[in-house]
């Protein structure tokens, strides 16, 4: 995993929600597919970014 940064989503800087710190580690997630079949969007099985706080390690995740 590369070192924690800082990062940018839609023009505003990442604070973790839990601790608010300002470096993250990134990496690629898909959306669980049994969730996407219950909410009934499957075609939406794409993947998108999680950020891990380097802090705590909350985990954001953002899909478009």
């Amino acid at each position: 995993m590369k070192n924690p940064e800082r990062k940018r989503i839609n023009g505003k800087d990442l604070l973790c929600l839990f601790c608010g710190e300002e470096e993250f580690y990134e990496h690629e997630v898909k959306m669980n597919k049994s969730m996407l079949v219950f909410l009934d969007i499957e075609w939406l099985g794409q993947a998108g970014k999680a950020y891990i706080c380097s802090n705590c390690g909350f985990k954001h995740e953002f899909f478009k």
